[in-house]
């Protein structure tokens, strides 16, 4: 997937999970992690800092473990950079 122009590179996907209801999945873990927004302002912009452990035990408690969750990403695009800025 090509990054949007306001995010730097390609999303990785962490976890995978089933719900009825999506919007209200994500409305629950908006409000659960709101403490931790990158933006204070304009919550629109839905971009938090959180550790994936917390993620993932937060899904688990919400969707009763039905979820497959992956904590190694590919990030190619990131690492290449991250190599040629240390290189």
């Amino acid at each position: 997937m090509e990054p949007f122009s306001s995010v730097p590179f390609p999303y990785d996907v962490h976890a995978i999970c089933y719900s009825d209801d999506a919007p209200a999945l994500a409305h629950a873990l908006h409000k659960r992690f709101s403490d931790r927004r990158v933006n204070s302002v304009n919550y629109r912009k839905e971009f938090f800092r959180v550790q994936l452990e917390d993620i993932q035990a937060t899904l688990e408690e919400i969707v009763n473990d039905n979820v497959e969750f992956t904590m190694t990403a590919k990030a190619e695009n990131y690492f290449q950079s991250k190599r040629l800025l240390t290189a």
